[in-house]
């Protein structure tokens, strides 16, 4: 009987024998295949020696130096083809393993060095904005002597600072066209009232020099007139002072008012204005001679432009001062709403007038929404003037002030922000240079800028 090499696949036992089924179980032997299959030249049973190796975990199978054992976990239950690693094999997976560490590691050390590169260069910061140009000046109290106040002057082009004149505590900082391009007037506040005061050079040493002082104190527009009021008290009636600065020349006027109150100064171009208030009302009258020539009455002054004034009607209503412009002389008075009406701009300050050809800066609110808005110039008629949003704002320490060219800058809470039309970005101060308060000015840049060294320290 032919004999052929079998395989029982029940108990494992292989050999050559005649019979199809094994001697030692029964069960029915496999036949492997021909000769000339493929797996037949690679070694009888390759395939089921692998997977007896695979399933005994006492076993130990040979593999190459460094290259772990196969796995011993159990198979599928499905049969699979396992084959043993060549020498060729786990040479390449050691070199693409090699290739795939080196990568790694040159992208790692390319980050880490990226990283350190951008830590160290410092982050390119527009000093405090070369488009706006100019200086900005703005007073903080000074800490050498406290009951003084202190003007720096930062370089809006290179981001420097230095230390400016000494004046007392500003309520409003302006420029006085009229008298000097450097020259700035000033509103200071008194331990007894109010002084109109001068600065008409920006120097460390320089101070301020009070022109008049009384209870109420007013500058002009461009600084062609300051002006002051004294209340005598009772009905012995108000005495206005003004000053013109280019000519030196002091004007007295004791108005008599009829034992009305004085409730507001304001001087305008080549005019003077007092709002007084009695039993009947408030009128708004102007400074004439010795006397006081009524205007109209059932409003309050609170303001100039030019020759225009902006005005609020008395007694406030109930949602606030209401903003608008008296336009003409005592015998055509034409008053213009700002705002819709009804949607007026409810008042709250002046921030600064006369800024350029943008108009006046006013921080008040308008359908609802708080900020610095622009009031743009007046055209003939009774139509109502729109207020135009600049910033919107919450805060309450807020400052304004205007280039040349109708660039804003606003601070707010000591930041400062730069706004062009509807473009907006915030301006950064030298990283020592004293935060700015809510009274600033710009200025235009110096012929020949005398700037001190960033770093250093108020004397």
């Amino acid at each position: 009987m032919k004999t052929v090499e079998k395989v029982c696949l029940r108990c494992d036992w292989e050999g050559e024998t005649g019979s199809r089924t094994c001697p030692d179980c029964g069960t029915p032997l496999w036949l492997p295949n021909r000769p000339d299959d493929e797996r037949a030249r690679r070694g009888p049973l390759t395939w089921w020696r692998g997977r007896r190796r695979a399933r005994v975990p006492t076993e130990v199978v040979p593999t190459a130096p460094g290259v772990p054992p196969p796995s011993t976990a159990p198979l599928p239950s499905h049969p699979e083809i396992v084959r043993e690693a060549s020498p060729e094999m786990i040479a390449t997976a050691r070199d693409r393993r090699r290739v795939a560490l080196t990568v790694g590691i040159v992208v790692v050390a390319g980050l880490v060095v990226f990283a350190i590169i951008r830590a160290a260069s410092p982050t390119p910061v527009d000093p405090v904005g070369q488009a706006v140009g100019g200086r900005l000046a703005y007073a903080i109290r000074d800490d050498a002597d406290p009951q003084f106040w202190r003007i720096w002057i930062v370089d809006l082009s290179t981001g420097t600072y230095s230390r400016g004149p000494r004046l007392l505590e500003p309520l409003s900082l302006s420029r006085a066209t009229q008298v000097s391009p450097d020259a700035v007037m000033s509103v200071a506040k008194r331990s007894t009232g109010e002084s109109a005061d001068l600065l008409r050079f920006l120097g460390p040493d320089d101070e301020a020099v009070s022109l008049l002082s009384g209870d109420v104190a007013a500058w002009s527009p461009l600084g062609d007139t300051a002006a002051v009021a004294d209340v005598r008290g009772g009905c012995a009636g108000v005495e206005v002072s003004t000053w013109d600065p280019t000519l030196a020349r002091r004007e007295r006027y004791p108005l008599p008012t009829g034992c009305a109150d004085l409730t507001s100064l304001v001087a305008a171009y080549g005019a003077t204005y007092v709002s007084l208030q009695n039993q009947r009302g408030s009128t708004i009258g102007q400074v004439e001679g010795g006397g006081v020539i009524p205007i109209v009455s059932g409003w309050e002054a609170v303001g100039a432009s030019g020759r225009d004034l902006y005005v609020v009607p008395s007694p406030v209503g109930a949602t606030g001062p209401a903003l608008a412009v008296l336009d003409g002389a005592p015998s055509s008075v034409v008053i213009r709403p700002i705002g819709a009406p009804q949607e007026p701009f409810i008042f709250e300050r002046f921030l600064a007038w006369g800024s350029g050809p943008g108009g006046d800066l006013v921080l008040g609110t308008y359908q609802g929404v708080r900020g610095v808005y622009r009031i743009t110039e007046y055209h003939e008629g009774a139509d109502p003037i729109r207020p135009i949003r600049v910033f919107e704002t919450l805060a309450r320490d807020v400052g304004a002030t205007a280039s040349l060219d109708g660039t804003v800058i606003v601070s707010v809470d000591g930041a400062l922000h730069a706004i062009h039309e509807t473009a907006s970005q915030p301006l950064t101060l030298p990283e020592d240079a004293p935060v700015p308060g809510a009274v600033l000015l710009w200025l235009p840049a110096e012929d020949t800028p005398t700037i001190a060294s960033p770093t250093s320290e108020p004397s």
